[in-house]
């Protein structure tokens, strides 16, 4: 089982293993947070994740803005989820169950939607 339960159709949830609800202060760092869990098979480069987040602003305010919602999410979920190396940042691999990877599981497998009468 994941330490994590990232839950993104329908809203922004996300539960620690004894499924109590962990918020993060910020809607930035939801989207940040979703965004590493999604595209969690690579590392992404901090300046391409800065640019992605906060696209307006100058790039050394947009790292400084990028390094504080990655301490926010930190503080949630522990510094052990995140991979920072060097100028990249990525999540541990099986730290989150995503919500959505299971739908893409079971659109992928036709038998589940026939045990479900959806066939």
């Amino acid at each position: 089982m994941s330490p994590f339960r990232l839950s993104l159709l329908g809203g922004f949830a996300l539960h620690d293993a004894a499924g109590e609800e962990l918020r993060l202060p910020t809607r930035k760092a939801e989207a940040l947070l979703a965004y590493l869990a999604l595209e969690s098979r690579q590392p992404h480069a901090r300046e391409s994740l800065a640019a992605l987040l906060w696209g307006h602003a100058n790039a050394n305010a947009a790292l400084a803005s990028l390094r504080q919602t990655l301490s926010l999410i930190g503080k949630a979920c522990g510094r052990e989820v995140l991979l920072t190396e060097g100028r990249t940042v990525g999540v541990a691999p099986g730290a989150f169950e995503l919500d959505v990877a299971r739908l893409g599981a079971r659109h992928a497998d036709p038998g589940t939607w026939a045990s479900h009468g959806a066939a």
